[in-house]
Formats: C-alpha cells, structure tokens, sequence
C-alpha cells in the first residue's frame, strides 16, 4: 500500500530538517593541514642552476653581478670574463643563464611568500610551536606558529608563507617559547612583519598568513 504525500512528507520533515541542519557543520568544520599545505603549487620551471658545482655558482654570481652593474657603467661589461670562460668551457649558455636566473628567483620568491587560494579563508587545524608575541598574564594572547623548535631565534626564519600569525584573546599557557600546540580557525592571507624579542636581541619576521583562532590546544 503507497502512503499519502501528506503523510510521506510528514514522516520525512524531521530527516529533512536534520540534513538542512548538519550540512553547515560539515561545511564549517576544520580541515587538517599540514605545513606544505601553506605553499603554493608553482608551475614547473627549467632551474639550469640545480646541478652547478659551488664554482660554477660563484662564478654565476659574478656573471649577474657584472651583468646589472654594466647596465650603468658599460665599462664593466667585460669585467666578468673569467666567470663567463669558466661557464661557457662546462657547456652553458651564459644568456640562457641570465634569462633564467630572473625566472628562477621570482620562482623562489612565490614560493616562499605566496598563500595556497585552497587554504585561504578555510576553517583548517594546524599543529606547531607556539612562540609569544604579546602576553596576558602566563596566557599568550598573540603568537607566531612556526613548524620546527628554534624558528626565528639566532636562526634565519622560515619562509614567510611557512609562519602563522595568531591572534587568541582567550589566551593559551605558553611553557616557554616554542609549546606545542594545534590551532583551529579560519587562515587569511594577510602579509605583516612582527618582532620576535628573546633574551639576548630580536628578530623581525616576514609572515603571508594570519589566523583570529577559535581553539589553541596542546599537540
């Protein structure tokens, strides 16, 4: 026997609100990331300087160095010609070189400071070491997320798109610098510098995200 519609329709309104209300959370909940997921995919490029010896890196150095200066003084153009015999004996094309040395170093440059658009404005939970910026009592209430212990302290920082400015006005207990921790919350691409101060100096960092958490808990 086939029910009604009406009854069919009544029987099946309380699943129907249930789907309606359990498809936001899904949509809102967290994703978990890890920290390669905060660089972006760079399409590949031909990096003609991956297999050069140190001494083929030195004199490529001195190559683009005498290549800019020469642009104002043309006196120089011939002043790098030891860098270039030694490149061109080992088989390379010394404008290839120059050509590529710009593509390569914007290359690198986007790695190291551009935002994932597949992270940006998605709720994500991250783990990492929390190093304090602003303190409320024993409570950080502002931090950096960095992915290793003794980011940013006496070592050159990671690259910009690999550190997490956070702000938690709740507060999460740091032990000291460098407490494990996951944050949750939704990642924005917002690029700022921030002082790191510890007890011999500072440090300023470059950073591309930044996080307002809605949870810090210990990793």
């Amino acid at each position: 026997m086939r029910l009604p519609k009406a009854l069919l329709l009544h029987l099946l309104l309380p699943l129907l609100a249930a789907a309606l209300l359990v498809a936001p959370l899904a949509a809102n909940e967290a994703r978990q990331i890890d920290w390669e997921d905060l660089a972006p995919e760079i399409e590949p490029y031909d990096d003609p300087f991956m297999g050069m010896s140190y001494e083929q890196i030195d004199a490529m150095r001195d190559v683009v160095a005498f290549a800019e200066a020469a642009s104002e003084d043309p006196d120089l153009a011939e002043a790098d010609a030891a860098g270039r015999r030694l490149l061109e004996a080992a088989g390379f094309d010394i404008d290839y070189l120059l050509k590529q040395y710009k593509v390569v170093l914007a290359k690198l440059v986007a790695e190291a400071t551009e935002v994932n658009p597949e992270v940006v404005d998605t709720p994500v939970r991250l783990p990492g070491y929390l190093l304090p910026l602003e303190m409320s009592g024993r409570k950080a209430v502002e931090f950096l997320l960095v992915p290793y212990v003794g980011a940013c302290i006496h070592t050159p920082p990671p690259a910009p798109n690999q550190v997490v400015y956070v702000v938690y006005p709740d507060g999460y207990e740091a032990e000291g610098l460098f407490t494990p921790v996951w944050i949750t919350g939704p990642m924005k691409a917002e690029a700022t510098e921030q002082v790191v101060g510890y007890s011999d100096g500072s440090s300023e960092v470059r950073i591309s995200y930044r996080m307002d958490a809605t949870r810090v808990e210990a990793y």
